[in-house]
């Protein structure tokens, strides 16, 4: 169960003279909020028995008022109220300040209460407070020693509602006003005395007795993690883990405090994915967990980039550590990547660059309820269309994933039906020679062998029913020596000249959209059979299917001498929205196929049904529009070049 101090002043007297003290209706109504689900310790900078307002205890007859007046287990915590200086922040989940106008008297320069905050704060846990309490934290600092309340968003007892109780020559400073003061931005509700409770990260402020009710809500919901257990998140960190290293990347981990790091136990229980499972057994991971390097060893320069992983541990310690401050600071001012998913951001809210700028400032972020702080921060916040649905955001050298579904990186390749449907349509007729980027053996689309060597062909109607092949082409594809030989003697882009070969096809799947558009030696490639080879060359590209894997995205950034796209007065076909809709797929690309071929002065055309047919022969370019046309581009290319 999590614990909560309830902080109270020992003030009785105002600047005037008057009675003063804790305000009842602040202290019952989140207590009574609280008190079944938590701990509640009692605190003055006096210790027992802190003195009440007793003229809320005239105001207040309401039943949680009156009740905790008489309840005896109250009655044994306020007499055993602690001192400020014997309490242990680490007993602790939160901590929050009764109003009154006796906090505003006292607290704002106890020693004890000042340590209290910025202890409490360093630690990542809950500051809150209602009403005159807010003013209990004006002497709070953070760890650059900067007031808690600096860029960011409070309530408490307004100017209006002060001068309206004529109060003011009572304490010494109005709220509202110190607020603003210390660079915090005051929010307020419509009306004097309504209810109004902020949320700004580990900070719950109310403005007024009508809040205190929901103060304690928002505290109890802040508190649902308190004491649970949790750590970081399963596929948060198998699914980049496995894209990273198939890719030859070297990977160490890192926490605070070193090896073995905690898994969150919820993330096992829920995630049993391949990779999650795999994960959790593997050898070297196992090993790499053991051997976590602490954040103080850990420098930036033996990397090239960072990576935070999620679940609700990384709010808890990390904001709040200076080694993971000063490794971000490291990182970023080196100019190397940042990347975070989930709840992992939150890792990043408190670094501040040498002129005091977040690192969200003028960023593109995404995550959790981390959404305020982000845009707080100067951040454009963005989402997915649901909730949990899939969104990464690179921005710079700043990589951003909304939640687990956004795990860097979905494993990919060639998509196996389009290119053995193809090939063999083809290679009873011409040689054919296989070529990438970076050459020898490019990877498979692993889903796509799966599918397709599963079940029969059929044309999805749904999101979940995806296209399907027991196809002799696609099993013969995979187990023929002679397609071995070729894929694992793959030509380099770099060593490939037009001249040699009589057309050029590109093979679908996710991959063509990943690295073929940028690629130099692609886009010279595409310039060499379009323009500089006497003869008509077909140029040929072929649409792959699942989850937006689009070769003919590999011609988009191609312009010849006058600046003109490939696609420029050609017909074209090519995965349509609707089908791309279809396949949940419009999240996964950077634009629309159908809309980027007609924007760069094509006429696009389509089967009559999603998944039917389509080849489109405009001059030396030859498009299909989806797996289902595959063999009919096959068909296409021999006819073009006999």
């Amino acid at each position: 169960m999590p614990a909560v101090l309830f902080v109270l002043t020992s003030a009785n007297k105002t600047l005037t003279g008057g009675h003063t003290g804790w305000y009842l209706p602040e202290a019952a109504h989140p207590y009574y909020v609280l008190a079944p689900h938590a701990t509640i310790d009692f605190a003055a900078p006096k210790g027992a028995n802190p003195p009440i307002d007793e003229g809320s205890v005239k105001a207040f007859k309401d039943d949680d008022s009156v009740k905790f007046l008489n309840d005896s287990t109250v009655k044994d915590k306020l007499a055993g109220a602690k001192k400020l200086s014997e309490v242990k922040v680490e007993d602790y989940d939160a901590i929050f300040y009764v109003g009154g106008h006796g906090p505003a008297i006292d607290l704002p320069t106890d020693q004890d209460n000042i340590k209290l905050i910025a202890e409490f704060w360093k630690a990542g846990k809950i500051v809150s407070a209602v009403c005159h309490g807010t003013a209990a934290l004006v002497g709070g600092v953070d760890a650059d020693g900067k007031s808690i309340f600096a860029g960011r968003t409070f309530t408490g007892f307004s100017n209006d509602e002060e001068r309206e109780i004529g109060k003011v020559a009572d304490i010494p400073f109005l709220l509202e006003d110190k607020i603003t003061e210390l660079g915090g931005k005051y929010v307020k509700a419509d009306k004097n005395w309504g209810e109004k409770v902020v949320v700004d990260g580990q900070l719950i402020t109310g403005q007024n007795p009508g809040s205190a009710a929901a103060i304690g809500k928002a505290l109890l919901k802040a508190l649902h993690l308190a004491g649970k257990q949790t750590g970081w998140y399963l596929p948060e960190l198998a699914h980049p883990y496995y894209v990273l290293t198939a890719n030859g990347i070297d990977i160490d981990f890192a926490a605070p405090k070193g090896p073995n790091p905690v898994p969150d136990l919820g993330s096992i229980r829920d995630f049993k994915d391949d990779n999650s499972v795999k994960f959790l057994n593997d050898p070297v991971v196992k090993e790499k967990l053991a051997t976590a390097k602490k954040l103080a060893d850990v420098s930036a320069k033996d990397y090239h980039a960072l990576y935070i992983g999620g679940g609700h541990a990384p709010v808890m310690d990390l904001p709040t550590d200076p080694e993971n401050n000063r490794l971000i600071g490291e990182f970023w001012t080196a100019g190397k990547s940042v990347a975070a998913v989930c709840h992992g951001p939150a890792a990043l809210v408190n670094w501040r660059g040498a002129d005091g700028t977040s690192l969200f400032a003028d960023k593109t972020d995404v995550p959790f309820s981390l959404e305020d702080k982000l845009v707080e921060l100067a951040a454009s916040y963005v989402k997915a269309d649901k909730p949990f649905g899939e969104k990464v955001v690179v921005d710079g050298k700043l990589i951003t994933g909304q939640n687990p579904a956004s795990l860097a990186g979905k494993q990919t390749g060639w998509y196996l039906p389009e290119a053995a449907h193809p090939y063999y349509a083809l290679a009873p007729h011409v040689n054919i020679d296989f070529a990438a980027p970076k050459g020898p053996n490019p990877p498979i689309d692993e889903k796509s062998v799966k599918v397709c060597c599963l079940a029969t062909y059929q044309r999805p109607t749904s999101l979940t029913d995806f296209c399907d092949y027991t196809d002799s082409d696609s099993v013969k594809f995979l187990n023929d020596p002679v397609v071995q030989e070729k894929l694992a003697t793959a030509k380099k882009l770099s060593d490939i000249s037009a001249k040699d070969y009589d057309a050029v096809f590109y093979v679908g799947g996710h991959a063509p959209v990943i690295d073929l558009p940028h690629d130099a030696d692609n886009n010279r490639l595409i310039g060499e059979v379009s323009s500089n080879i006497p003869f008509e060359t077909p140029f040929l590209t072929e649409m792959a299917f699942d989850s937006s894997g689009h070769a003919e995205r590999a011609l988009v950034n191609w312009r010849d001498a006058e600046g003109k796209s490939i696609f420029a007065g050609k017909t074209v076909t090519g995965l349509s929205n609707v089908e791309e809709e279809m396949i949940d797929g419009v999240g996964d690309v950077p634009f629309s196929l159908e809309d980027k071929i007609v924007e760069l002065g094509a006429t696009y055309v389509k089967a009559d049904k999603p998944f039917g047919e389509k080849v489109a022969v405009s001059g030396k370019l030859i498009t299909g529009q989806n797996p289902a046309s595959s063999v009919g581009v096959g068909e296409a290319i021999w006819k073009a070049i006999q």
